[in-house]
């Protein structure tokens, strides 16, 4: 383990074939002596790679951009 600015950075061997980005969660088991890492769920779609290919233009084309048309209800609520 080393420091890192502000954070302590764990090495990881190179034969675990784990990919730069990837989170993982810190548990401590139940004896509270070993640290156990698990591989982090990753439903973010902005970091799972959902959208990587996502063309947002397109869509902006065919669905229209949210939020840029006129008011036509009660929108403008006065407090």
């Amino acid at each position: 383990m080393r420091k890192a600015g502000n954070s302590m950075v764990i090495t990881v061997p190179k034969s675990l074939a784990i990919r730069e980005g990837e989170m993982f969660v810190l548990n401590v088991d139940a004896s509270a002596t070993q640290l156990v890492y698990e591989k982090a769920d990753q439903t973010n779609p902005w970091e799972n790679g959902q959208f990587k290919t996502f063309n947002f233009r397109q869509n902006m084309q065919e669905v229209g951009n949210y939020g840029q048309g006129h008011d036509v209800g009660k929108e403008q609520v006065t407090w």
